[in-house]
């Protein structure tokens, strides 16, 4: 075994409660990091970005331009200590199967040429990228191949990923919606043994955040892999958002707190990483954390405050309550922190199962709440369309359901090969042989 190999084997792991962590965004800014806002994880590459950006990284066949990619990491990556998790893609003109087309980017290239690209860019940054994402969004526009064609991009990807860096991991290209037909073929096409993440982008329109069709579809989503006998893959919601266009910059901010809260306490779902999507408006469509003129909007001091409340506070349970109302209790020590919310866009006064009164309360933004005192073991509050952060004794939750946390696995190395095989459709059938 040469020294690089060697090197590659002995790349420091994430620290554990970087790998804890399900705060993530969609391209990199200033103050979105540590240091502000609070984000871990940014997705970013596929031209959004220099790093994974396939033209700008290889704009002539095996000739590999890492120094614009290299600047990004160091003023952006690294001055905010975000952990990247960048989309290999588009395809560069000289390699796409349509090089004349307007959309050349969106046209499948040769699998070797994705291959040779993944693992130079992999060797590039093993150390400091740890998770490829193979393209964005598949089942739509963004590539005009069919599935088959996608689950060789998918092998040939972590092949040359895990080449050029054996402890990296391989996440399966985010699809439009939760696509579980989509995601049931890859599956049918052997996806199932390169990858370790499974990510899918479940957006909604709208003032109003339906958890009831988010659960429904990210359960259907477990109950696939599941039957694939991948029940224990993780799960990233890795884009999510709400434009300003369609909603006010106060609904955008309640909406984001909503989601995420929603979907990080759904542990029994291994719903490992979530991403807003995106981190700037840029002109257009308004879903960004800033404005176009780089203000902050209300979402990102909403971001900033959730982030505070519940950073390394794991899910503890659903309080009982009434069926408008949502309140799930984060922490596993003598505290924890309450985030309660009218699901409707009503007001109602409650009564929560919390039997002293709060060490602290605040609202979306962080501003201090006065509340009532408790009374016969219950809490009296009015719950609000806007998230409110309760911080109370452990001990004084009562009627908690728990929500079992699901034990995710990923990055296993004995399943995963440097080599890609191929199942096509027997002609006339729409199932692999």
């Amino acid at each position: 075994m040469n020294l690089a190999v060697l090197l590659l084997l002995a790349s420091p792991p994430l620290p554990a409660e970087v790998l804890a962590s399900p705060f993530g965004v969609v391209c990199p800014w200033p103050e979105v990091g540590a240091g502000g806002m609070g984000a871990v994880w940014v997705r970013c590459g596929a031209g959004a970005t220099e790093l994974g950006n396939w033209p700008g990284n290889e704009p002539f066949p095996g000739t590999f331009r890492f120094d614009r990619a290299e600047s990004e990491w160091t003023g952006f990556y690294q001055k905010e200590q975000l952990v990247p998790t960048p989309i290999l893609g588009y395809t560069p003109r000289w390699a796409s199967r349509s090089p004349e087309s307007a959309d050349a980017h969106a046209y499948p290239p040769d699998p070797w040429a994705m291959l040779r690209y993944a693992e130079a860019v992999s060797r590039q940054f093993a150390g400091r990228v740890w998770y490829w994402e193979v393209w964005n969004e598949p089942n739509i526009e963004f590539f005009r191949g069919d599935i088959a064609t996608y689950a060789d991009l998918v092998k040939a990807a972590a092949a040359g990923v895990r080449r050029g860096n054996p402890a990296a991991r391989v996440v399966l290209g985010g699809v439009a919606g939760v696509d579980r037909p989509f995601l049931d073929r890859c599956y049918q096409h052997g996806v199932r043994d390169f990858v370790d993440v499974v990510a899918c982008h479940p957006y909604q329109w709208g003032n109003q955040f339906n958890d009831g069709w988010f659960f429904d579809k990210l359960t259907g989503l477990r109950t696939l892999l599941k039957g694939w006998g991948d029940g224990d893959r993780p799960v990233w919601l890795n884009e999510l958002g709400w434009s300003s266009g369609g909603v006010t910059e106060e609904e955008q901010a309640r909406l984001l707190v909503q989601a995420f809260v929603s979907g990080i306490a759904r542990r029994d779902l291994g719903i490992q990483r979530m991403f807003w999507f995106c981190v700037k408006d840029w002109g257009h469509p308004d879903y960004g954390l800033y404005a176009d003129d780089s203000h902050k909007k209300p979402a990102w001091h909403g971001y900033r405050n959730m982030v505070r409340q519940l950073a390394g506070r794991p899910c503890a349970g659903r309080l009982k309550t009434d069926a408008s109302v949502r309140a799930y209790a984060f922490g596993e020590g003598d505290s924890c922190v309450v985030v309660v919310w009218s699901a409707d866009l009503a007001e109602h006064a409650v009564t929560l199962p919390i039997a002293a009164a709060p060490t602290a309360a605040c609202d979306l933004l962080g501003q201090p709440l006065t509340l009532a005192a408790p009374a016969a073991g219950r809490l009296p509050l009015t719950a609000r369309p806007a998230p409110s952060y309760l911080t109370v004794p452990r001990a004084a939750l009562s009627d908690l359901a728990p929500l079992t946390a699901l034990a995710i696995a990923e990055g296993d190395p004995a399943r995963h090969p440097l080599v890609w095989t191929s199942v096509y459709p027997q002609p006339g059938t729409d199932l692999p042989w």
